[in-house]
């Protein structure tokens, strides 16, 4: 099972995130998310969306709330993940 490891800006909004009740919907979605990469990072729904800097996005959507996780395996350690960014999707 992966570790999970965050990135200081992700980590921060996560901790803002599960404090707005009024997103508590988006923040059980992307909790959901985290859990999945905890189990198995190789599930095609983790891997859709491949960026050239060499991170996998994952889309979570929630009403009008289109927000996107991003990932890469850890660069020092074995069975590990980064989560460089979570956050509002931009394009």
């Amino acid at each position: 099972m992966p570790e999970l490891w965050f990135a200081a800006p992700a980590d921060r909004l996560l901790y803002e995130l599960e404090a707005d009740e009024t997103r508590r919907r988006l923040f059980d979605r992307i909790n959901a998310v985290l859990s999945d990469l905890e189990l198995d990072s190789n599930q095609l729904h983790l891997r859709r969306h491949r960026f050239q800097i060499g991170m996998w996005g994952v889309i979570v959507a929630s009403g009008s709330d289109e927000w996107i996780v991003l990932w890469e395996p850890h660069p020092e350690l074995d069975d590990a993940i980064v989560i460089q960014y979570v956050g509002p999707s931009a394009f």
